[in-house]
């Protein structure tokens, strides 16, 4: 049952590595979009002053609006997912390091009742042996 449970504690150990790194990476994109919608916004401050003191920049600003408009509901779109899949795989971490504290626990008690067991067979040993010394002595 020990090798099995190493075994368990093992492929639970993975399971949390995979969740760290697919969590490690949702995080990333998630920093990369809050980067980009602050880099767009201040984007969209400079082409709002231009258009404001240029007459050519004023009727480009308006082919350019919408399609920042359809770039932030874009990336809103894409976080929202993104922070649905980390809460998932925030919940998924939870639950594998709740099962590797069980399996850890497990792992601890069957020692222990090893532990118990070998002390059980070396007092038997002993009062075998203060026994047999009992025994020749009378």
């Amino acid at each position: 049952m020990s090798k099995a449970l190493n075994t368990l504690a093992r492929l639970q150990r993975a399971q949390i590595d995979e969740a760290k790194a697919a969590l490690a990476e949702v995080v990333s994109a998630r920093a990369s979009i809050a980067a980009r919608q602050i880099s767009l916004e201040a984007e969209i401050a400079d082409e709002q002053r231009m258009a404001a003191t240029h007459e050519d920049a004023r009727a480009a600003y308006g082919s350019y609006a919408p399609r920042v408009v359809q770039e932030k509901r874009a990336m809103a779109a894409t976080d929202a997912r993104l922070a649905g899949e980390e809460d998932a795989i925030r919940e998924r971490l939870s639950a594998a390091y709740i099962e590797l504290k069980k399996i850890e626990h497990l792992m601890a008690t069957q020692a222990e009742r090893e532990r118990l067991a070998e002390n059980a067979r070396e007092m038997a040993s002993l009062d075998e042996a203060a026994a047999m010394r009992a025994a020749r002595r009378s």
